[in-house]
């Protein structure tokens, strides 16, 4: 799939959200952001120098990625939710407590230090797409990132679940760019912009209020939508 005359920045520290139907280029984006595909023209620039002039497996270490469909490894809880970096007993318990990874454990009368899936242990822990997603997301509180990248990796919860737990999120990497994929405009509406993407092409940008007064677009998504809002 194309991006067509694709240009936009995004400022240190900047909460930005693409929307869009699906097939609009939101996640070929993502992947672009990632190496995953190269350029055909133009250029993707990190802090003002080309993507081709770093070396991608470093660079790839300062960013923090959940995604939709996220991997829950046959490894202790802990070990699940430290994979990008360890922290040290407190906080990780903290962590634990307010991404609500307390609850899993609870409602399987396990720890942390007990093995997830049941790929070698029949006793493992097993946990729904949701709560795998909760998973994914606490992770990236485990260090600190340059960048943070979230493609609908609480698109399992309910609207509501998945509103708060992205906020949760936001508000615990406060200083860290974001960048957030997303279907439900309800977990978008705080950001400091929107990219709003259709067919490969950049069509709006601003904030939820901006576009909302533009009448385009968002505006027709979001209200289509709103019916399912409880905020």
């Amino acid at each position: 799939f194309g991006l067509k005359d694709l240009n936009f920045s995004i400022d240190p520290g900047e909460k930005v959200a693409i929307v869009g139907e699906n097939g609009a280029g939101k996640t070929t984006i993502v992947k672009l952001l990632l190496g995953l595909y190269d350029v055909s023209a133009g250029q993707i620039l990190f802090n003002d120098k080309p993507m081709n002039k770093y070396n991608l497996n470093v660079l790839r270490n300062t960013i923090g990625v959940a995604f939709q469909d996220t991997n829950i490894y046959a490894l202790t809880l802990d070990e699940n939710l430290q994979l990008y970096g360890e922290n040290d007993e407190e906080a990780t318990d903290l962590i634990e407590e307010k991404f609500g990874i307390k609850k899993i454990l609870e409602k399987n009368n396990a720890t942390s230090s007990d093995v997830m899936t049941r790929e070698f242990d029949e006793k493992g822990i097993m946990v729904s797409g949701g709560e795998a997603q909760r998973i994914a997301v606490a992770r990236l509180a485990m260090k600190k990132f340059k960048l943070i990248i979230l493609d609908e990796p609480s698109s399992a919860l309910d609207p509501i679940a998945e509103y708060e737990l992205n906020k949760l999120l936001v508000d615990s990497i406060k200083d860290t760019t974001t960048i957030m994929i997303a279907h439900r405009l309800s977990s978008v509406r705080n950001m400091d912009k929107i990219l709003v993407m259709e067919n490969g092409a950049l069509k709006e940008m601003g904030t939820h209020d901006e576009l909302m007064r533009l009448g385009g677009l968002y505006y027709e998504m979001f209200t289509k939508q709103a019916e399912n809002y409880k905020l």
